[in-house]
C-alpha cells in the first residue's frame, strides 16, 4: 500500500476504489486485509475442529496401518497373508527383541511385508523387503495394541538456522488428544 500510495496507484476491489494516500481509504484497505487474514484462520481452526470431533467418535479415516483396511471403521485385512505377515513380525521380534534382528531375519529368509497404497481392501498390495523403519512403526503403532488414536504426534513449527520448518513432536500418552481402547 506504501508503494501504491507513493506511485499513485489506485487500489480496487469488489465494491470500491481506493486511494492509498488518502487515510481514511488507507485505514479501510487496511482493515479489510486483517478481516481476511482473520477468516482464513477462522476457516482453518473450524477443519480442525471438525477434524477432531471425527476423530473423537473414531470415523477420522487415515492410512491404516498393514493389517487392517477402513470399512466404516477400522477391522482387519480380509486378507490372511497380510494379517500372517504382521503376525510374523511381532512372532519374531518375540523372539529376537531387536529391530536390527528382525530386519536382519528378514533379509536372510526372504521375509516380504505388506503395504498398500491406500485404506482401500480393494487397493493392490505391494511385497517389499522389510525396512528398520517399518518394524519401529509396526512396534510403536497403538492400534495393534487395539487402541485408535489421533494427535499423538502433532507438528509444531521451530526456528533453524533462520528458516521455519514444521517438526513431529511426540506427545506422552496422557497428553494425546484422542485415545479409545478397543
Amino acid at each position: 500500500l506504501s508503494l501504491c500510495a507513493v506511485a499513485d496507484v489506485a487500489v480496487i476491489d469488489e465494491q470500491a476504489i481506493y486511494d492509498p494516500s488518502d487515510g481514511d481509504d488507507r485505514l479501510l484497505v487496511d482493515l479489510k486485509g486483517k478481516m481476511s487474514e482473520a477468516e482464513l484462520d477462522w476457516f482453518r481452526l473450524r477443519l480442525v475442529g471438525g477434524r477432531l470431533n471425527k476423530a473423537r467418535r473414531g470415523e477420522l479415516w487415515r492410512h491404516a496401518p498393514s493389517g487392517y483396511v477402513w470399512r466404516d471403521q477400522l477391522v482387519l485385512d480380509p486378507d490372511d497373508a497380510v494379517r500372517a505377515a504382521v503376525r510374523v513380525v511381532f512372532e519374531r521380534f518375540a523372539i529376537e527383541p531387536s529391530i536390527g534382528a528382525v530386519v536382519r531375519w528378514a533379509t536372510t529368509t526372504g521375509f516380504k511385508f505388506p503395504t498398500r497404497r491406500t485404506s482401500d481392501e480393494h487397493a493392490e498390495i505391494e511385497w517389499r523387503p522389510l525396512t528398520s523403519g517399518r518394524v519401529a512403526g509396526l512396534l510403536h503403532n497403538p492400534t495393534y495394541t487395539g487402541v485408535y488414536t489421533y494427535g499423538r504426534k502433532p507438528t509444531r513449527k521451530i526456528l533453524v538456522d533462520g528458516e521455519i520448518r514444521n517438526r513431529l513432536v511426540r506427545l506422552p500418552l496422557e497428553d494425546w488428544p484422542v485415545r479409545i481402547e478397543g
